[in-house]
């Protein structure tokens, strides 16, 4: 039903502003009884309120466009130097096979998710998955990569990271 109104309201406006421009014509919403009319003035005393596209949305019942989640992205390389990125700050190698990555906003609702890839001369030095953290005492921004090699011992690694955001957060 509230399809068909939205369907008269523009062949009216169409209309309108061909055919009343003499007589300046206007959508007026009546919001007590719920009816829009063409007048020449809409009345407040009356409930009545020019028709605009908020009210007119309110008046449809139009919902919000639906939010959607965010993505954060970055390749780094093993000297913690950004070679692609969205949606990040900065990365500090902290050490040994460790990297602090500082995003642009709060990531402690987000799913973070960590590839190790070829360093530039071509090889793999880190074994295993990396480690990866969320420090709340770090404002909430900056996710901790590290990585280990043969042995235990900290090994460098370029990686990549990949953080969603769903939309509400």
């Amino acid at each position: 039903m509230r399809q068909v109104v939205l369907v008269m309201i523009l062949v009216f406006l169409a209309v309108s502003d061909i055919s009343a421009q003499s007589k300046r014509l206007k959508l007026c919403l009546n919001e007590d009884s719920d009816s829009i009319v063409g007048k020449r003035k809409c009345k407040d005393s009356k409930g009545e309120v020019l028709v605009s596209p908020s009210n007119l949305a309110n008046y449809l019942s139009i919902p919000a466009a639906p939010s959607v989640p965010s993505f954060l992205l970055l390749v780094v390389d093993e000297n913690g130097n950004i070679l692609r990125s969205s949606g990040v700050s900065s990365v500090t190698k902290l050490g040994t096979g460790e990297y602090n990555v500082t995003f642009n906003r709060d990531i402690q609702t987000c799913f973070p998710q960590v590839t190790k890839m070829q360093n530039s001369s071509g090889g793999f030095s880190a074994i295993g998955v990396p480690n990866v953290g969320i420090d709340p005492d770090d404002g909430g921004n900056v996710l901790f990569v590290s990585f280990y090699g043969p042995g235990s011992t900290e090994a460098d690694s370029a990686f990549s990271a990949v953080v969603l955001c769903p939309a509400s957060s």
